[in-house]
């Protein structure tokens, strides 16, 4: 994962904003066939024009309900190198102890899935 994002940095900045900007495709597109609430579109719309910045539907181990987050994708790839559970603030419970679990979408591409929630089923 480091040499990737050590890549990513190196890169010209004018290039860096144009692979970004395709690995943000890549991951709106199928975050998009699995979110399921409005406020994801509404953030995603937000931040269409922040090429680093991707948005995702996660899953609150807390409050149980799906709650919309953002990240940087760096940030979203070294945390899915270990775990896909984040330590954070539920945007929705506020409780700060709360993990949210992130959707893996580089699983779902050209296969067809059961989606369970956040979990992918083959």
């Amino acid at each position: 994962m480091n040499i990737w994002q050590e890549v990513i940095e190196e890169l010209d900045p004018e290039v860096r904003k144009l692979v970004l900007y395709e690995v943000k495709l890549s991951l709106d597109s199928v975050m998009g066939t699995i979110a399921q609430t409005s406020e994801y579109e509404k953030r995603r719309f937000a931040l269409i024009g922040d090429v680093e910045t991707i948005v995702l539907e996660s899953y609150c181990n807390k409050c149980k309900r799906p709650a919309v987050t953002q990240m940087k994708i760096v940030e979203y790839y070294k945390s899915h190198a270990h775990v896909s559970l984040v330590a954070t603030i539920c945007p929705l419970c506020n409780s700060l102890d709360t993990t949210l679990q992130l959707p893996q979408l580089w699983n779902i591409s050209k296969k067809l899935y059961k989606i369970n929630y956040y979990s992918i089923d083959y």
